[in-house]
């Protein structure tokens, strides 16, 4: 077997089954120098590791973990049942890069941990990095003077705050229903006039343009992980719009002028149904079209914060046009089809979802976050009013 099937089975070993797209692994490292007499070093460093991962583990049960001490463990097992006979594997497939152990195992943590011994000192750093964000990323230091054993209260110290600082980074997501209600409308009535004369009379020309917009949308998600949901949306729109004109001094086709109302009723309905998928990566069940982030603050509170996007609405609708008055009568119905509709409406065939950033009271080190708000929106540019209405009830292990 080559070396790249070797490697294969060592990370299928390692994994196990495929995990989603949010399931924290974190690859641990660590090493120990020791100059001018200390000879703990080693010692030192297994404890730390050590430290770090059951702390680790006990604080975040839903993490992975794997160290450069694993991997070597579970390679000589591979390479154990090579020699045996039992795996089939190539004798001469004895090295496997361990540097690319991590990467290949996409592990999204990082942590670094480094004893420096000399003479009677011991100096531990911890280095923890965020392969997506740089800003997570977390260095403590501790120094022990005296023998090995003094380093270990200076250890613990260090880990735990690793450990509340982790904390803050949502390591295990909150899992559970978000629902979302969204109202929106917009109304609008415009009205323009001015003398018109004919006939010996006077008149008025008169045009009043009016528009009454409604959306209803219903999200109802589940969020699955940091920051991924699933789940499904419906939404109705009905655009009701009205062109009257009403001219006291009409031009007939036949050159009369006389009185005349025309009335014009533009209806445009649409049904929405579903999430959009198209950021979905192939073989993951998350939507990565709607997302649902959460942001801890350290005065004891935090923001909920929701964007999705829905599959594209079928649009239909119908022009109905009427008058009154003495020529050029007009009385018709056109259906519009969603082609038709398409170049009348200014709003995406996809409807947007916006939650702005919510606050609630509330830690990292809650099991629970629960909460509801009404949120009254306004859009100065087209006048249109929203309230959305979001609830949500997250656990995490």
């Amino acid at each position: 077997m080559t070396r790249s099937l070797l490697f294969a089975l060592a990370l299928t070993l390692i994994a196990g089954p495929a995990r989603g797209y949010t399931v924290p692994e974190i690859w641990i490292e660590s090493n120990a120098l020791e100059t001018g007499g200390y000879t703990d070093g080693e010692g030192v460093r297994l404890h730390l590791q050590g430290m770090l991962m059951q702390t680790i583990e006990r604080a975040f049960p839903c993490v992975s973990m794997l160290s450069r001490d694993d991997a070597r463990t579970i390679l000589e097992f591979v390479r154990q049942r090579e020699r045996l006979g039992y795996s089939g594997l190539n004798p001469n497939a004895q090295e496997i890069d361990l540097e690319g152990l991590g990467g290949a195992a996409q592990a999204r943590f990082f942590i670094l941990a480094h004893v420096n011994g000399a003479g009677k000192t011991a100096e531990m750093t911890v280095n923890f990095y965020d392969r997506r964000f740089k800003k997570n990323n977390i260095s403590l230091r501790r120094t022990a003077t005296g023998p090995g054993d003094a380093a270990f209260g200076p250890i613990q110290e260090m880990v735990e705050e690793l450990v509340r600082e982790m904390a803050y980074l949502e390591i295990c997501p909150y899992t559970g229903p978000v629902t979302i209600t969204l109202n929106s409308s917009r109304k609008k009535d415009e009205v323009s006039e001015y003398p018109v004369s004919c006939n010996a009379l006077d008149g008025m020309f008169k045009r009043r343009q009016q528009e009454d917009f409604n959306v209803v949308q219903q999200w109802r998600l589940h969020r699955s992980g940091n920051p991924d949901v699933s789940g499904e949306m419906t939404a109705t729109i009905h655009d009701v719009r009205e062109d009257r004109e009403e001219n006291s001094c009409y031009s007939c086709a036949s050159g009369r002028k006389g009185g005349r109302t025309n009335t014009k009723t533009t209806t445009i309905k649409a049904e929405v149904n579903g999430l959009s998928n198209r950021s979905r990566v192939p073989g993951e069940q998350e939507n990565h079209d709607a997302t649902v982030r959460l942001s801890f603050a350290r005065n004891g509170s935090y923001t909920i914060s929701v964007n999705g996007s829905s599959q594209a609405a079928n649009y239909r609708g119908k022009i109905q046009e009427t008058t009154e008055g003495t020529c050029d009568l007009v009385n018709t119905t056109v259906e519009l089809k969603e082609n038709d509709v398409l170049p009348l409406i200014q709003y995406n065939r996809s409807l947007p979802l916006t939650v702005p950033k919510t606050t609630f009271p509330g830690t990292p080190f809650d099991k629970r976050l629960t909460g509801k708000r009404d949120i009254p929106l306004h859009d100065p540019l087209t006048g249109e009013d929203a309230t959305i209405t979001l609830e949500f009830d997250l656990h995490r292990k």
